[in-house]
This record gives C-alpha cells, structure tokens and sequence, in this order.
C-alpha cells in the first residue's frame, strides 16, 4: 500500500524525501504495480535532457512543481528492476531481469512512463552510434550475467557511454 519515490538527495534530517505527489500525472503507475515492487528509474523531460532541469522540478515546493508542469509534464524511465510483487531479483542476472522488466512493461503500460529498450551486438552498436549523432545523453552497456551491486558497480560490469565522449569513442 505505500508508494515511494525516492530523490537521490536528503531533507535536511538526513531523510529520504517522497517525491510521488510531485508527479500526480504518475500517481495511477504507482498504484497499479503490486505491493514489494522496487524499479530503478529516473525522471526525465522529453526532448529536454538534463539532470538540472528535473532538480529545478523536483526540487521546489510540491505546489510549485505540479504548476510548472502544466506544459510539459515530467515521465518516468525505467530502467532496472529489484523486486516486483515480493519477489527479489537482487541476485538474478541482468538479462534475466530485463526479461521480466519487458512482462512488466506489458503489463503495466502508462502514457508518462518508458521501459528501456536493451539490445546486444551489432543492433546495440548502431543504436549508440543513432543516440550519439541525435545528441542523446548517452546508454550504459552492462554485462549479461551482472548482478545488483549496492555501492559502485564493479569495472568490466558496467560501461557509461555519453555524448561527452564521442570524439574518442573506439
């Protein structure tokens, strides 16, 4: 019964703040999934990248946020999973994961709300090489068989791509 979106940054108690009623257009995706679902997402602007744009949202007063939304509404980009409906996943391979992200994805569609897409070999290729010329933010490349780590993901395990690097891309 209880929903959380958690914010990266702490109140000034040092506590998690609840962002969900920041985003009331979200509030029937919560709902919907079932009770011990852990996704790792982010907000995000379409056609409007970056991470200070979304802190100027989210980080204003709940009212002040819903109304500077009334234009351009904040979506929801999911891209991991944990648990979903008291099933862990923390131990299971990322592939595994994403196969059950995509029955998520069918089963709870939402006009605010984007699954990623994952792909390998050459068809991940010419998707980084489509996200870089469109100047897109960047992916992150992970190993099939990675688990969830809970600090810093190990080297080899995980590869963060951004536009910022395209000039010495190999």
């Amino acid at each position: 019964g209880n929903c959380f979106m958690i914010a990266r940054n702490h109140n000034v108690k040092g506590e998690p703040v609840d962002k969900v009623e920041w985003v009331p257009q979200l509030e029937s995706f919560f709902e919907d999934l079932p009770n011990g679902t852990v996704l790792l997402a982010e907000c995000y602007l379409p056609n409007n990248e970056g991470s200070k744009k979304i802190t100027s949202l989210l980080g204003c007063l709940k009212d002040k946020c819903i109304a500077r939304q009334k234009d351009k509404k904040l979506h929801f980009y999911v891209f991991d999973i944990m648990a979903y409906n008291n099933e862990s996943y923390v131990n299971t391979p990322f592939a595994d994961r994403i196969n059950e992200l995509n029955n998520i994805c069918r089963t709870h569609p939402h006009e605010y709300v984007e699954y990623a897409e994952y792909f390998c070999g050459e068809e991940l290729w010419n998707k980084l090489q489509m996200a870089l010329a469109e100047g897109r933010e960047g992916m992150v490349i992970m190993r099939s068989d990675a688990k969830v780590y809970f600090k810093r993901t190990p080297a080899r395990v995980s590869l963060k791509i951004k536009k910022e690097l395209t000039e010495t891309i190999d």
